[in-house]
């Protein structure tokens, strides 16, 4: 990924945390499930002896994402980092794609617009809903919406469409 993405995704990252030393994400490349793109662990999260909170987060992605589209790569990275966030806020798991899909959609397509200038209305709100099938936001979508969200999914994961990493 290039250091523009990197740097943007950085940034982005601040905008959920804020500036905050005690809090650190790690990510790494994993062996997955093919159906599991990236997954948030906590690593530790102890209260110092000054009394700060130092959390740190495993952000695993699927090293079968390689072949995907940088834009699938960036977008399970948000994905992922807002699982870490929500385990910052000591949220339940199965609340976080609920929230996802009601309050962050916006969010995350800002995030997207800001790494890739370009990217097109249409492909960016379909890889904001990756994940998310699970959620009343998206049982309320017509099966013809759901087909295209998921096509343009699988396109970007299998690095047919978008950019890719020479």
């Amino acid at each position: 990924i290039s250091n523009d993405i990197v740097y943007n995704i950085n940034y982005s990252l601040c905008t959920i945390f804020g500036n905050n030393d005690d809090i650190n994400l790690y990510f790494d490349e994993g062996t997955l499930a093919t159906s599991i793109d990236g997954e948030a662990r906590k690593r530790y999260d102890f209260i110092d002896s000054g009394g700060k909170r130092n959390l740190g987060i495993d952000i695993t992605l699927n090293s079968l994402l390689s072949n995907s589209s940088n834009e699938f790569a960036v977008s399970t990275i948000i994905h992922e980092a807002l699982h870490a966030y929500f385990i910052y806020r000591n949220s339940l798991d199965a609340l976080d794609h609920t929230l996802m899909a009601e309050q962050y959609i916006s969010w995350y397509k800002l995030i997207m617009k800001s790494a890739f200038p370009n990217i097109d209305n249409d492909t960016n709100t379909a890889l904001a809903w990756g994940g998310l099938g699970e959620t009343s936001g998206w049982a309320a979508k017509s099966d013809i919406e759901k087909n295209h969200i998921v096509g343009i999914n699988n396109e970007h994961k299998a690095g047919t469409t978008g950019q890719t990493c020479p």
